[in-house]
């Protein structure tokens, strides 16, 4: 399981003394360990599932990426270029199932336009926030919204 592995990696870390690893893992343990606490705060009390683990991971990624990507547009490349290589969205990273292709999206892209149009005759650009809804469920933090927008919004011109 996911946070096993994270767990393990952990102790790794705290042994060969890698503090850009530690701290990592540390950050995403704790991140999981609160979202559990919040699910058992609203009465859940099944274990979270893989999918949950990974979103959460994945959450952690993008922000760590898009603050390299405002100190980019804010003229800071070292800053960006340190965030980035200083391995923490690396670490992040590699807990994270590989990344759709473009091909492999804008695939299940048209296969989820087929199923809708089939099913509930969706298929425009109104239609739009349903079909994402449907994509991203599909997809599973395998690949970045804003990137899966710009793909659907491409398929539906």
């Amino acid at each position: 399981m996911l946070l096993e592995k994270i767990k393990q990696d952990l102790i790794v870390a705290m042994k060969s003394k890698n503090e850009v690893t530690l701290g990592t893992l540390r950050m995403l343990d704790a991140t999981i360990k609160n979202k559990m606490i919040e699910r058992r705060a609203k009465g859940k009390t099944d274990p979270m599932t893989e999918d949950e683990i990974t979103e959460i991971i994945s959450a952690e990624a993008k922000k760590r990426k898009d603050v390299a990507d405002l100190y980019t547009k804010g003229n800071r490349e070292e800053l960006a270029k340190k965030k980035l290589k200083k391995s923490i969205y690396k670490n992040i990273k590699k807990y994270l199932p590989e990344g759709l292709g473009v091909n492999e999206t804008k695939d299940i892209i048209k296969d989820i336009i087929k199923e809708t149009i089939f099913s509930s005759g969706l298929s425009s650009k109104t239609d739009f926030g349903k079909l994402m809804g449907l994509l991203k469920e599909k997809t599973k933090s395998r690949i970045d919204g804003s990137r899966l927008k710009d793909l659907l919004m491409e398929e539906l011109k």
